[in-house]
């Protein structure tokens, strides 16, 4: 048993020994925890390596006719639901009355 200068508190080797293990372990804790870090930290950067490429394919084939899917996603959700379902359901029916019609006038 040993005393510190300063304090003249008993210092065992026991205390020191559990507390260098203690450390240790909490060095590999630490140093799973960042190779964690960097296994997300490589997979959000491959990750916005793709969105980038393709967002850059995207761009080349915009036109009038062709837009993002953001786009077509915004526009959607500002009309409401109901609207489009009577709308899709009406254009069924005249599509079809039209194919009904067309088949009467060529049989005719």
């Amino acid at each position: 048993m040993k005393f510190h200068n300063t304090c003249r508190v008993p210092i065992y080797f026991s205390q020191i020994s559990t507390k260098i293990e203690e450390l240790q372990r909490e060095r590999k804790r630490v140093v799973e925890h960042l190779t964690l870090l960097d296994e997300r930290l490589s997979t959000l950067h491959s990750a916005l390596e793709i969105m980038q490429s393709q967002d850059d394919a995207v761009l080349q084939l915009n036109s009038e006719t062709y837009h993002k899917h953001k786009v077509r996603h915004q526009i959607y959700k500002k009309r409401p639901r109901y609207t489009l379902l009577f709308a899709l359901a009406i254009l069924v029916m005249v599509v079809a009355l039209y194919v009904v019609h067309t088949d009467r006038l060529r049989k005719s």
